[in-house]
């Protein structure tokens, strides 16, 4: 699709972030911003699946890396799985346990062939080194034939390669929202990401809570 299909007939792609600018509107970043990020005054955001828009005056640097840096040394940061890139089926639901009102949520049924798309992809991000901890807030269900197989498999890669991987049994599934608790280390700082895979049942990603725990 031509970029200004997607954003209309005064859309330009530009190589880098053009704030401080007066030229533009809105930016459109392929990223995802934790909940916790507050725009500068003047600026609104508008989320969507593996994007965010800037609107307003960019007359001001919006975002950046240090940023992030700031938002991780301040606390744990949140990201909607509604908020995540997704491939292949529309999989946002809206739900009054979830909460950001919405969450991604898939359902398998009989004799269908499982997806070998993901429900999330994400938040990409550059890390610091030092001690992670993820809590994948999620909810899965699979009939009792099935109790033995896999509902769903999570993965975290850091700079391509895989470094942490796990398998979602299904009688395992809470009835409720419940934190999925995955930890990891990173020696140095790298660009980390993170996927969740469908394989049985009905699976629902609410969010991703990240925590750094320093060096």
């Amino acid at each position: 699709m031509c970029i200004r299909d997607r954003y209309g007939p005064g859309a330009t792609e530009v190589p880098r972030a053009p704030w401080p600018t007066d030229a533009f509107d809105a930016y459109v970043l392929p990223i995802v911003l934790p909940t916790e990020y507050e725009p500068p005054e003047g600026v609104t955001l508008h989320r969507t699946a593996g994007a965010t828009a800037f609107v307003g005056d960019l007359s001001v640097r919006a975002w950046s890396f240090s940023v992030l840096q700031t938002l991780l040394e301040a606390g744990p940061i949140t990201y909607e799985a509604e908020h995540l890139a997704a491939a292949g089926w529309n999989t946002t639901f809206e739900d009054p346990q979830a909460s950001g009102g919405a969450l991604r949520r898939y359902t398998r049924y009989r004799n269908e062939l499982t997806p070998k798309l993901p429900l999330s992809i994400g938040p990409k991000l550059k890390l610091p080194k030092g001690q992670h901890v993820l809590e994948v807030w999620m909810r899965w269900s699979c009939p009792e034939s099935a109790a033995q197989h896999t509902a769903a498999v999570f993965s975290v890669s850091a700079d391509g390669r895989e470094i942490k991987r796990a398998e979602l049994v299904c009688e395992d599934g809470p009835d409720v929202l419940t934190p999925y608790r995955v930890e990891f280390k990173l020696a140095a700082s790298e660009v980390v990401n993170m996927r969740l895979g469908f394989r049985n049942g009905t699976v629902e990603h609410d969010r991703t809570v990240l925590t750094w725990q320093g060096e």
